[in-house]
Parts: structure tokens; sequence; C-alpha cells
């Protein structure tokens, strides 16, 4: 409470108070309640400035994690670019793979065919639809 009382009357014999406080209307003018709202005053001015200080502090934090989400984005990105040429490459390669095997087969069964390798089908027993060896 002394330190209270010290703060009212350093208040009390500045300028501000003794040519501009104490001329205001009633309880602008009056000291104790000129120490209270000074006190306020500055505990609020304190409170916005720690405030302010820990929303730069986050802000910075939420832009480094940005960046480094944006910097990972980006590397996927490259190595994704990277490994579609060689996706094409390998699906190339295995078309043309499907390909020249049926290339082979069929040309295979066009010269059984031809000459006349298809065994004609004998002893076999049909009942209905299915047949039977």
């Amino acid at each position: 409470m002394s330190d209270f009382y010290s703060f009212q009357s350093w208040l009390y014999h500045t300028s501000i108070y003794q040519n501009l406080l104490r001329e205001l209307p009633a309880p602008l003018n009056n000291i104790y309640f000129d120490s209270i709202l000074c006190i306020c005053l500055v505990l609020y001015l304190i409170y916005r400035l720690v405030e302010t200080v820990h929303i730069i502090r986050y802000r910075k934090k939420i832009r480094k994690k940005q960046e480094s989400d944006r910097k990972r984005r980006l590397e996927k990105d490259q190595e994704f670019h990277e490994r579609e040429p060689k996706a094409d490459e390998k699906e190339e390669r295995i078309g043309r793979f499907f390909d020249s095997m049926e290339s082979h087969f069929t040309g295979k069964m066009r010269t059984q065919e031809t000459a006349g390798v298809c065994r004609p089908q004998k002893n076999r027993k049909s009942l209905g639809r299915k047949i039977f060896s």
C-alpha cells in the first residue's frame, strides 16, 4: 500500500496532473481515481505489449512451418516429375513385351493351323452339352 501512496504523491507533483488533470471535472480531478486509472492503463499497455510479442512469435513460427511445407511439397513435385519419365519408359517396355509375346503366340498358332497340327477329337463321349474323354 505504501507503493501506491508513493505513486500517488509522484503523480500529484507531475506537471501533467498540476496543469491538466486538476482542472478536469470530477472524478477526473481526483488523485485517487487518476492513480488507479493510470495503473490500469499501464497494466493494459504491458498486457498489449506482451500479447503483441506472442503474436509476432506465433506468426514467425507459422511462416517457418509454411516455408518448410512449401519446400517439402516442391521436393515431392520434383521427385514426381523425375519419376514420371521412368514410369512411362517402363510402361512402354512392358507394352512392347506384351505386343511381342502376342505376335509370337499368334504366329505360332497360325503355323500350327496351317501345318495341320490341330488333332481331331476322337474317343469322346458326349452327354448333353458336356464332353467327357
